[in-house]
């Protein structure tokens, strides 16, 4: 988390959930989107405090169904196990090695998008989410960088990793603007996919429809075909769409 900065860890022992919790704003909770802080906040429910010790029958009527579970969270209770699967993947990611060095930003983002759009579709399919983004920019004289930023939610969305990574990029070229022979992204931090945290958030639940129906088209036609306009020009993709004409 972010609650102690560098290494966002923070130890809380037993019997000091509440103070620790509770001067945080409803917000931080995860599974309270922006509509339900909204309807909270009107209901003068301001902190994981307030939430913890509010009327069942209030956030029944305010958030529905999920009251007794976020209110138990606000109280810092969760008997769910923490498990580690030994073996278990720690990351995944994909990366290209250019035929030629690559100075143009333009391609450089293009190329960065299907990178993405390969990883967030690989986490879908292994039903994992990730809370780290990672860019690797390897340059013409093979000097290597890495640059990494947390998320503040899991995520197996290609659109919110290439968001990340491509700010990422930009730092990077902002530090040396050198020709690029190697490009890739890799996430971090992965954990089994939930989607109930959704609930909330209209435009979490959105993305996970699109995603769910680029998924499909993909798994049928071979390549993805719903992609941000400023893309759709990428010499790599008309390829690919054109071979997945031929294929039919």
């Amino acid at each position: 988390s972010d609650l102690d900065k560098p290494d966002g860890l923070r130890i809380v022992r037993r019997g000091q959930e509440a103070a620790t919790l509770g001067p945080l704003p409803v917000e931080r909770l995860p599974g309270v989107g922006p509509k339900a802080t909204a309807r909270l906040r009107a209901a003068g429910i301001v902190t994981l405090a307030d939430l913890a010790v509010a009327p069942g029958v209030l956030l029944l009527d305010i958030v529905g169904s999920d009251a007794g579970r976020l209110q138990a969270r606000a109280r810092g209770e969760d008997d769910r196990a923490v498990r580690g699967e030994p073996g278990e993947r720690k990351s995944l990611g994909h990366e290209q090695t250019f035929d030629r060095d690559i100075v143009a930003h333009a391609e450089l983002d293009s190329t960065l998008y299907r990178l993405c759009e390969r990883t967030g579709a690989e986490l879908r399919r292994r039903g994992l989410m990730a809370t780290t983004v990672a860019l690797k920019l390897r340059y013409d004289d093979f000097a290597t960088i890495s640059r990494q930023q947390s998320l503040d939610r899991p995520t197996d969305a290609h659109q919110v990793i290439h968001v990340v990574a491509a700010e990422l990029l930009d730092r990077a070229l902002a530090e040396r603007r050198a020709p690029v022979r190697l490009l890739g992204v890799r996430v971090a931090s992965l954990a089994t996919a939930s989607h109930q945290l959704d609930l909330f958030d209209d435009h979490r639940v959105r993305l996970r429809q699109l995603n769910a129906a680029i998924d499909r088209i993909t798994e049928r036609t071979g390549a993805p075909m719903i992609v941000p306009a400023r893309f759709a020009r990428d010499p790599a993709r008309r390829d690919a769409a054109s071979n997945t004409k031929e294929r039919r």
